[in-house]
C-alpha cells in the first residue's frame, strides 16, 4: 500500500484505532503500526515533542538542541526545558521515538514522521515549524558566523544542526507555511 492508501485504511477501520488507543492508554507495549498511528491519546506535551521531532532530520537528534523554551513562543504545550526528562520518555514507551542514552540522541521513524505531519492542520504545522526554527536557532546563535571556520568545535555545531535545518528547507519548500516576521527572518538566517 501506498502512505495515503494505509492512511485512509486506518482513518476508516475503527478496530485499528480502538486497539491502538487500548495499548497506549493502558501502557501495553506494542510496537505495532497502529501504536504509530494513535497520536491522540499522547499527552499535549509529548504530541508538541513529536510534532516539532517529525520536522527535523529522523536521526542523531540532540536532546540539548530540544530543552530549550525558546519553543513555547509558538507552541504553548511545548515541554518546558525543566519538563523535558520527564515527557521524553512518553514517545519512547509507546515506540515513537528511541534514544541513545549515550550520545544522549533521539531517532524517529521516517513513518512516524510522516504520520505525525500527516495529522497537523496547516496551522499547527505552521507553528511547529516556528518552533523548530526558533529551537534551532537558540542553539546555534553563537557560533552560527564561525560555523564553517577551521576550528574543530565549529564543526562539531554545524554536525549537530545542520541535518535538521536542511530537513526544515525540504519541509518549508513543499508546505510554504505561514510565518511571522520574525521567524522568517530566523529561517532566512539559519539557511543562508
Amino acid at each position: 500500500m501506498t502512505f495515503k492508501e494505509a492512511l485512509t485504511r486506518y482513518e476508516k477501520d475503527l478496530t485499528i484505532l480502538t486497539d491502538a488507543n487500548t495499548s497506549m492508554t493502558q501502557g501495553i507495549y506494542a510496537q505495532t503500526l497502529p501504536t504509530v498511528w494513535a497520536l491522540d491519546v499522547l499527552p499535549t506535551p509529548a504530541l508538541a515533542l513529536l510534532r516539532i521531532l517529525s520536522l527535523l532530520d529522523h536521526d542523531r537528534i540532540q536532546e540539548s538542541l530540544l530543552k530549550s523554551d525558546e519553543a513555547r513562543q509558538f507552541v504553548v504545550t511545548y515541554p518546558l526545558a525543566s519538563d523535558f526528562d520527564e515527557v521524553r520518555p512518553k514517545l519512547s514507551k509507546c515506540s515513537l521515538v528511541s534514544r541513545n542514552k549515550n550520545t544522549m540522541t533521539l531517532s524517529v521513524h521516517h513513518v512516524v514522521q510522516d504520520v505525525a505531519r500527516q495529522k497537523m492542520t496547516k496551522e499547527e504545522f505552521a507553528d511547529s515549524f516556528q518552533a523548530a526554527v526558533a529551537l534551532l536557532a537558540s542553539n546555534w546563535k553563537n557560533d552560527r558566523s564561525f560555523a564553517f571556520g577551521h576550528r574543530l568545535k565549529d564543526w562539531e555545531v554545524a554536525d549537530t544542526v545542520v541535518p535538521h535545518i536542511w530537513r526544515i528547507a525540504a519541509h518549508f519548500r513543499v508546505q510554504n507555511p505561514t510565518l511571522t516576521v520574525v521567524s522568517l527572518e530566523a529561517f532566512i538566517t539559519l539557511v543562508t
